[in-house]
């Protein structure tokens, strides 16, 4: 997985693993990272990590819902 202007949990953290469009779908543990600055001055993350267990479609839902609530839903 690579994505841009993302902090990354320590390795060995076990995490949620979200879709772009910011779905929950798996608990994943995190095996190695490397964060860079590239040429254009961004910071891009390239994260390993392997699959603990997907999320059932109940524990999908609840953490999205959670999950857009407090990290990914319009700021107040």
């Amino acid at each position: 997985m690579v994505k841009s202007g993302f902090r990354v949990y320590p390795t060995g953290q076990k995490v949620f693993a979200y879709t772009p469009e910011n779905k929950a779908i798996a608990i994943v543990r995190i095996l190695a990272s490397i964060a860079e600055i590239n040429f254009q001055g961004d910071e891009v993350t390239e994260v390993e990590m392997e699959l603990v267990r997907k999320l059932t479609e109940e524990e999908s839902r609840v953490l999205t819902a959670l999950a857009d609530e407090m990290f990914f839903g319009e700021r107040r």
